[in-house]
Formats: C-alpha cells, sequence, structure tokens
C-alpha cells in the first residue's frame, strides 16, 4: 500500500477520457479523487490499495480540529461510493459507466481505499491520450466547476480555444438536467466563477456565448495565455496544495448553540446536532447559518433532508443566491421596460413615417395634368370593383368618397413609388436601428 506524501513534486496524469466524462462530485469529493489519483505511480502494472492519514486529510479538506475529520471523511467517502464515471465516444457509437471506487474504509485514522478495476485502463501505463496535472495547480479553486472547467481546458492548452455545446459541457460538470436552465444562471454561478478563479492561471480565459437561431446553443472558451508553460511552483508549500484560502479555525461551543437555536425545536435531534458539527467545521459558520436560514424560509414538508441537500450539494452562500436573483428580476423588469419604451417609438416612428407617405402621395396628386389625375382614378375605381363588383363607383355619398380618396392615394403610391423611397429609407433605417437594439436586450 502506498501512502500520500504532499511533500512530494506531485504529478497528476489523467486519460483524456476520464477528463472528458460525465460525473458529479461536489468539492470535497473531487479534492479527494484528485488526490488519490495522484498516488498511482506510473510504472503501476495494477491498481493497488492506497491510504491517507487523517492529517493529511485535514490539509484536503481544510479542517483544523482533528476531531471532525472522521465524520467529514465519512460524508465525503459515501458521496464517492456512490459516484459513477459516464464515458462516450459518440463517433464508435460507444459508452460505458463505471463505479470510480471498490473500497473505502477508515480505521485507526487512516482512510484505505481501492479504485474498481474496471477502469484501471484509464489510470494505469498511460502512454498516449492523456494530460498532465501538478497538484498544485489545483491549490486556487473553491468551485467543483472551476476544476473541471481547468482539467477540460488544458488538453486544448496549446490550441488556444475550445467549443462545447452548452447542454453536453453541463453534463460533464456534472450539472443535472433541469438544473440552470437559464442561461444568465449558467454564466452566473458556473462560468463567471470559474473564469474568475482561473484569471491568475495559465489557463485564464474569456468566453463567448454562441447562438443558433434565437437560443444560446454554444460556448467557446478563448485562452489568454496560449502556448505558456505552466510556472514553477514552490512545492515546499505542496502539504496545503488542495486546501481552500480561509482556514476555518477551532470549533467553538457558543458558536454552535447559536446555530442549533436556529432549528425549530421540534427538528432537533441528536443526527441533526452532528450534522451541523460536521459542516461547521468542513464550511464554517457563516455557511450553516445562512443554510439554515434559507432552509427555514423555504418551510419544507421534510425539514431535515432539505436542510441535509441544501448543505451537502453546496448551493453557495444562499443569501447571495437570493440578492443575485433579485437583481436578476430587476434587471429584467428593467428590460421589459425598456423594449416597451422602443417599441413605443417605433409605433410613433410608423405612424409619422405614414403621415408624410401620404401627404407625399397629395403633393405628387396634385402635380399630375388633369388627365392624368382621371386615369389614376379610374384605376383606383376599378380596384374597388375588383375587390366589390357591387360597389357602386360613381356614388356621390360621403363615405364613397373617403374611400375613393384612399384608393387614389394608394394608386399614386404604386405608380409613383419612386417619388416615396427616400421617405421609407429615412423611416426604416431608424425602424431597423430600434429593432436590433430591442434584439440585443
Amino acid at each position: 500500500m502506498k501512502s500520500i506524501d504532499f511533500r512530494d513534486n506531485k504529478m497528476l496524469v489523467l486519460h483524456n477520457s476520464v477528463i472528458e466524462a460525465r460525473y458529479n462530485m461536489n468539492l470535497d469529493e473531487i479534492k479527494l479523487f484528485i488526490a488519490l489519483i495522484s498516488l498511482i505511480k506510473k510504472d503501476d502494472t495494477e491498481l493497488k490499495e492506497y491510504q491517507i492519514e487523517s492529517e493529511k486529510l485535514n490539509n484536503i479538506f481544510n479542517i483544523s480540529n482533528k476531531d471532525g475529520i472522521y465524520e467529514v471523511t465519512k460524508r465525503v467517502a459515501d458521496g464517492l461510493m456512490k459516484r459513477i464515471i459516464f464515458i462516450e465516444d459518440k463517433g464508435k457509437k460507444y459508452w460505458a459507466k463505471y463505479s470510480i471506487f471498490s473500497k473505502m474504509e477508515y480505521k485507526d485514522g487512516v482512510l484505505h481505499v481501492k479504485f474498481n478495476s474496471e477502469i484501471s485502463p484509464y489510470l494505469l501505463k498511460l502512454r498516449d491520450n492523456f494530460t498532465r496535472f501538478k497538484l498544485a495547480e489545483f491549490k486556487p479553486f473553491t468551485s467543483k466547476y472551476s476544476i473541471r472547467i481547468y482539467e477540460l481546458l488544458k488538453q486544448y492548452k496549446k490550441i488556444g480555444e475550445r467549443t462545447f455545446d452548452i447542454e453536453d459541457l453541463k453534463l460533464r460538470l456534472g450539472i443535472e438536467q433541469g438544473e440552470l436552465k437559464k442561461v444568465i444562471d449558467f454564466k452566473r454561478f458556473v462560468v463567471n466563477i470559474a473564469q474568475r478563479e482561473l484569471e491568475n492561471t495559465p489557463l485564464a480565459f474569456d468566453y463567448q456565448m454562441i447562438k443558433s437561431g434565437k437560443k444560446f446553443t454554444k460556448i467557446k472558451f478563448i485562452l489568454k495565455n496560449k502556448f505558456k508553460d505552466t510556472p514553477e511552483i514552490d512545492y515546499n508549500d505542496i502539504e496545503k496544495v488542495l486546501q481552500s484560502p480561509d482556514k476555518i479555525g477551532d470549533i467553538s461551543e457558543e458558536d454552535l448553540e447559536e446555530i442549533y437555536a436556529l432549528i425549530p425545536p421540534d427538528q432537533m435531534t441528536d443526527s441533526v446536532k452532528q450534522m451541523i458539527t460536521e459542516y461547521y467545521l468542513s464550511t464554517g459558520p457563516e455557511y450553516v447559518k445562512n443554510a439554515i436560514e434559507y432552509v427555514n424560509n423555504q418551510k419544507p414538508k421534510n425539514y431535515v433532508a432539505y436542510l441535509k441537500s441544501t448543505l451537502e450539494n453546496h448551493y453557495a452562500d444562499v443569501l447571495e443566491r437570493e440578492r443575485e436573483l433579485e437583481e436578476q428580476r430587476k434587471a429584467e423588469e428593467e428590460k421589459r421596460e425598456r423594449i416597451m419604451l422602443l417599441k413605443g417609438k417605433i409605433n410613433e416612428l410608423i405612424k409619422q413615417r405614414d403621415i408624410a407617405i401620404e401627404k407625399q402621395a397629395r403633393s405628387v396628386f396634385e402635380s399630375l395634368p388633369d388627365n392624368v389625375k382621371e386615369q389614376v382614378i379610374r384605376l383606383a375605381k376599378a380596384t374597388i370593383l375588383e375587390e366589390n363588383p357591387k360597389e357602386d363607383v360613381n356614388s356621390t355619398d360621403h363615405i364613397f368618397k373617403v374611400k375613393l380618396e384612399i384608393y387614389t392615394l394608394d394608386t399614386v403610391k404604386t405608380l409613383y413609388s419612386d417619388k416615396f423611397k427616400e421617405i421609407y429609407d429615412t423611416y426604416n433605417t431608424q425602424i431597423a436601428s430600434i429593432e436590433e437594439e430591442i434584439k440585443s436586450l
């Protein structure tokens, strides 16, 4: 059995099929997964049993209180034992689903792990179709999506760009169907966070959302540091490579009592206290408080299950998300008001254009010789008869006179269309510009 040693200049080698695969892990699970893969030697011929001591687990999960590592490790191990990796090659019409681990056992302060032997072709004796990482490359990341996007982009470092189908990328990132449906949410809670966290890495990127028709269907990542190699890292500090930047302090009984008081009395049990303590140690008091306040506001039927889901899935700072959703709502309202204003401008321009056209038609008609005027009127009457053969075109009725005038002016517009081109061009250009602005909103 091989024990993890973070003091080494650790190199992590991943088969590209694993990088491209679909799997859904939370941040702690990804960190442990990466740490375990780093234990595999390049000349290993079979997957062995690997082990990580509690001290190293503290560093991976960023826990300073050693008493909390037992429950945290149990939770993370429970999640990883359920995880499935989905590998697909659509060109070859091939797919496969594998459990990643066959065993996780914690005893005497050591986590013992065995990978599923079925995935050994993707982890052992990699000679081609692989990508190298150093453990320290993952140090800055606090979002699981940042880690996965970093992995997916590193293969394309020398190419300098990579385009994904948005729905396919969501699956690769472990985002279930139905989650983050709106593009604005996908950008805000996934892509923009990854962009910030990768900004000071060799894989800093800009991105473009690509439309197909009226819908955004693809996303293109453009690497800013094309062809640049990963800078050397001080591996004397490698023991903390997987730590989040902010270290959580020792447990505070006062903080815990304050958090316990937020739980409805009828929902407080020993297991709930244990869950709260566990997340207090791994995420800090503010995260736990915000999660509980969020759940309390939702008034779910199954309080404990809802609280567990909220804590476990790292919904981020729920209060911050609610503020962002409120900002989004306001932005949408401002957008609707702007569109209504612009449409009002279009209607006003159409009205002005029609008035100008009618005025021009009258001017053109009045400038015609009398015999030409009579011909125009006859054509107008013919159009009326074509539409309604029973119409009395010689009527002196006021209503008919108004109708004949309208048809006469329409005939002028048709016969002398060149006289109206400048008016149409002037107004239609303004209208088209406003319509483009509406489309861009």
